[in-house]
């Protein structure tokens, strides 16, 4: 972010704009679809679940996904 003198607000960079966008992007379409989740569970006699979406993975590995997008957008 850089600040505004202009302004007097803090403003994004184009990278840091263009991120932000890619962000919502993937959550809107990716972040808790039904249709995309996976439920992990435990060994038997345990409580452990954990529900996995797209966006989990995504954003797991968010700086290779983020060189992906930019290579084919060019």
């Amino acid at each position: 972010m850089v600040w505004d003198e202009n302004k007097n607000r803090m403003k994004y960079t184009p990278e840091e704009l263009i991120e932000m966008e890619l962000r919502n992007k993937c959550r809107y379409y990716f972040w808790a679809k039904c249709e995309y989740e996976v439920i992990v569970t435990g060994w038997p006699d345990t409580q452990t679940e954990r529900k996995i979406d797209i966006y989990d993975q995504l954003d797991a590995n968010w700086e290779t996904f983020k060189k992906m997008v930019f290579e084919v957008i060019g």
